[in-house]
Formats: C-alpha cells, structure tokens, sequence
C-alpha cells in the first residue's frame, strides 16, 4: 500500500512540478523496491518452502539479519497472503484501513510543517513520507530510527521545505508518532504480563472458571451437569 501511494503520488506531481532529482530518486528506489517486494510475493506464493530455505542461506552467508527472524517473518508472510488470497473481502477491508493509516499519518506530519509556517505540497508530502518509511524498513537501525528521520527530512527539503523547518517538523512529529505511544504501551504491556502481584497465570484461570461456574449456577440447574462435567 505504501509502495502504492508512492507511484501514485509520484504520477500525479510529475506532470505539476516536472521532473527533478528528487522525485528521478524517488521513482528510482521505488522501482527497486517494488521489484523486490514483488520477486518475494512470488516467490513465496510458488515455493514457500524454497524460497523460505534460499533466504535463510542469504542471511547466514551475510550475517546482517538472523536467520530465525528471517525464516519466521517469512513464513508469517506466506500465511498472510494465503488468507488474504482465500478471501477477497478481508483483503480489501486490508486494503482500506492500510491506506487509511499511512495518509492519516502523513496528514499528521503536513499538519506538524504547517505548524512551524510551511505549507507542503501534498504530493511532495507523500512522496518523501513514502520514501522515508520505505527506507526505514530496511535492517540498519532498530525500528528504523534516525534512518527515517534523515530521510524524512532531506526528502522534504529536496521537495522545496526548508531546511530547519524540515527538520523542526519531522522531529515534532517523529516525537508524537513515536516516542510518546511507548510510556503508555509499556505500561499496558506490564498491567498485562504482571497482573495482581503474587497471582500466577494458573491462578487467574482458576479465578476465571469459578466465575463462570458461579454464573451457570445463577442461570439455572439445567447448566449445573455441564459445568461439573467438564470439571
């Protein structure tokens, strides 16, 4: 989807603003991207199993990326695009809210360069914030930290935003997008996996299944033989 938004930003500020570096490098490393992306759908979707065993030799040979990570975000592709391809709705209801998310977080950055005083061509906008995040997937740095930011932010300044605002705004939003989510993930994550102190796993489904034969108590006896049946 982001590849997407990409080409299509890409052919609607063409024949506006002309061609110019940016948008030749832009075009460029999207290309190769795309080719990328799409060599892996079909070779995935021909030979999992192969295509699977021919990555994780590439990744011991180089020794960039585990070859565990590797193997399982692979194999977590295949099951995904299997499910998609089983049904036609999901993948679009997929489609929908993929795009959705990355505009709605573009619209967020437009509003962060507003509000240091430049208004940013909306495709020029897209173009840099497509290829930014394209960049950042790529392993260099975890999450794709700083490789997003500086290619954010040099994209937008190649696309007519100045240098500082570019900068200031990318570093608001980055903020915003970013850092901020993680003190509130972090303690959902730990109200989660700690629960009450002292209180195993076990525990709480034992609490769980007295609730729930309590409840059938409450309802009628027809529920009591079940219940006590499976108990």
């Amino acid at each position: 989807v982001l590849i997407l938004l990409l080409f299509i930003a890409l052919l609607v500020s063409i024949p506006v603003a002309g061609v110019s570096a940016g948008y030749l490098t832009a075009t460029i490393a999207g290309l190769i991207v795309l080719a990328a992306i799409g060599g892996l759908v079909v070779a995935i979707t021909r030979g999992e199993e192969r295509a699977v065993d021919v990555a994780r030799r590439l990744a011991l040979r180089t020794r960039i990326i585990d070859a565990d990570v590797v193997e399982g975000a692979l194999q977590t592709l295949a099951s995904q695009l299997e499910e998609l391809a089983a049904d036609r709705r999901e993948m679009l209801r997929h489609l929908f809210w993929s795009a959705a998310y990355w505009l709605l977080d573009a619209a967020a950055l437009w509003v962060f360069l507003a509000a240091f005083g430049h208004n940013t061509r909306p495709d020029g906008l897209l173009v840099a914030f497509a290829l930014a995040n394209i960049v950042a997937t790529l392993p260099i740095t975890p999450g794709g930290l700083g490789v997003m930011e500086l290619t954010l932010a040099a994209s937008l300044s190649g696309f007519g935003v100045p240098s500082r605002i570019a900068l200031l705004g990318v570093a608001a939003w980055r903020l915003v997008n970013f850092w901020l989510p993680l003190p509130v993930g972090a303690g959902a994550y730990l109200s989660l996996h700690l629960g009450t102190p002292g209180q195993t796993p076990s525990e709480d489904l034992e609490g769980l299944a007295e609730q729930a034969r309590q409840g059938a108590d409450e309802v009628g006896p027809w529920r009591l033989p079940h219940w006590r049946g499976r108990g």
